[in-house]
């Protein structure tokens, strides 16, 4: 089994400025297409699945690649990868103990029998850039994904099966301990709160950030969220809005959740990581 990304082009921004802040809030990168509302199903057949930032992805036989991955490449770099119903592709790269976010993943895939191809950006938090290229993987549904050559390492991923369990406010609601990182900031750690209707805040030195996290209409254990910035911010421009997913992997004690969210142009975004107080 193999999963290659081959590199097209590279966009770079050096310029982008490194400022530390406390972020009060728990957003995530990867993503193209969640925009509040559940994708389609995968299942036998030609489907097309209409994304809200990264247009339409056509899904021939079985979707055998979705699920919730993780696994530990042989470089030490932690690997959890997401893929929709409808082919969406989102995944976070962090230490071995998970306590440091370096990179992240969001394609669109389609799969073919047991093949899966598709494209999509490689995110760089430590060089402050993104690369594109395609996706080719070989698929065993809901057991293993060896991945050869994924943004520069390769590693072994093992399904999650609370991918399965449906997604609900009720287990998502409390308080988080969270940390993680942009392209342009690191989010030491912080407080967050999540109410019963899966609204979160924050204002920090003048910016606010109002971000809403949603059960996907799949009936899987995915959230769509959108993260919306006002007022003097410095990590994104006042009105930005972002949107991705979140996964809460109740196989651990704390729970854990792991976000990733896009801006609209998918050139930049953010990983939150948070424990469940």
């Amino acid at each position: 089994m193999k999963f290659d990304i081959i590199v097209h082009d590279q966009h770079i921004n050096k310029t982008m400025s490194k400022r530390t802040l406390i972020l009060g809030l728990l957003t995530l990168t990867l993503l193209a297409a969640c925009g509040g509302g559940g994708g389609g199903g995968g299942g036998v057949g030609s489907v097309d699945q209409s994304s809200a930032i990264g247009g339409s992805t056509e899904i021939k036989g079985p979707q055998n690649a979705e699920g919730y991955w993780s696994g530990t490449a042989a470089t030490g770099t932690s690997v959890h990868l997401a893929i929709l119903e409808n082919g969406e592709s989102w995944g976070i790269y962090t230490s071995t103990q998970g306590t440091f976010v370096s990179g992240a993943l969001q394609g669109q895939t389609q799969t073919d029998g047991a093949e899966m191809t598709g494209s999509g950006r490689s995110y760089s938090f430590t060089t402050e850039g993104f690369s594109t290229g395609t996706l080719k993987a070989q698929v065993k549904p809901q057991s293993t994904l060896v991945t050869n050559s994924l943004a520069g390492f390769s590693a072994t991923l093992t399904y999650n099966a609370g991918y399965d369990a449906r997604a609900t406010l009720s287990d998502l609601t409390g308080r988080y301990l969270i940390f993680g990182r942009s392209d342009r900031d690191i989010i030491i750690p912080n407080h967050v709160d999540i109410n019963m209707q899966g609204v979160f805040s924050n204002l920090e030195n003048g910016c606010t950030r109002v971000g809403q996290l949603t059960p996907r209409a799949s009936g899987k254990n995915i959230f769509n969220m959108t993260v919306t910035f006002s007022g003097a911010c410095t990590s994104f421009a006042n009105g930005t809005r972002l949107q991705g997913i979140a996964f809460l992997d109740k196989s651990v004690t704390p729970y854990r959740l792991r976000s990733l969210s896009l801006n609209a142009e998918r050139s930049s975004g953010m990983v939150i990581i948070g424990t469940k107080q």
